[in-house]
């Protein structure tokens, strides 16, 4: 059996070396193997994609541009086609981002209301999909009736 186990994160007071050192002869003593050991101070730090700083968690500064150009090229946009492209992409950034910082909501609502056509559109083909998925996995699977 393998198991992949992505991060693991330690943080506070007691997360000394003496405590990481027992975790790594835990992980060891049941026959395991770690990699990449990364140990942070005091400060900003990168932990599983999201900044932590000050015991907040931030949204990356290369997503949050990312949004930041999306946005751009929604408002650019010359046609529906590429609004719909745009808007699919930044709406998912947009969740993505207020996960971590509520302050998106307020940016997501906002867009979706400026795009409240484009956005309808976009959700009815969501659910169109998702409905002929579910139609196509209850299709009976025919047996081979000549039994060979």
């Amino acid at each position: 059996m393998t198991l992949y186990v992505d991060d693991i994160t330690i943080s506070g007071e007691k997360a000394t070396p003496e405590f990481l050192n027992k975790i790594a002869i835990a992980i060891n003593s049941h026959g395991y193997k770690y990699h990449k050991v990364a140990c942070y101070g005091n400060g900003v730090a990168t932990i599983t994609g999201l900044i932590v700083n000050e015991g907040k968690l931030e949204l990356p500064h290369v997503r949050a541009q990312k949004i930041r150009r999306l946005e751009k090229e929604l408002m650019e946009a010359e046609n529906d086609i590429d609004r719909k492209r745009i808007l699919n992409s930044l709406m998912g950034r947009l969740t993505e981002a207020e996960q971590i910082v509520p302050a998106y909501t307020a940016k997501k609502n906002e867009i979706m209301k400026l795009f409240k056509n484009i956005w309808g559109d976009i959700v009815q083909q969501r659910a169109q999909r998702a409905q002929l998925k579910r139609r196509i996995k209850k299709q009976p699977v025919l047996a081979d009736i000549a039994g060979g």
